[in-house]
């Protein structure tokens, strides 16, 4: 995936599993630590992860909203 997939594409996939992540009442630090994983192999920092985590976030808190 990471050497056929454009980087926005594999940037749109974190955040939808984020947003499967996210949709869970409680997050465990198993999830959080998956989501690195998952960033990691598809080519991206864990800067860049957690930025998506912040982005999906504040979309679920405020849908269609400014972020």
């Amino acid at each position: 995936i990471r050497e056929q997939v454009a980087p926005p594409d594999r940037l749109a996939l974190v955040e939808r599993m984020w947003a499967v992540a996210l949709a869970s009442p409680t997050i465990g630090e198993h999830d959080g630590r998956l989501m690195s994983l998952a960033g990691d192999l598809l080519g991206f920092s864990p800067e860049e992860v957690a930025e998506a985590r912040r982005r999906v976030r504040a979309e679920l808190e405020h849908p269609g909203g400014l972020r």
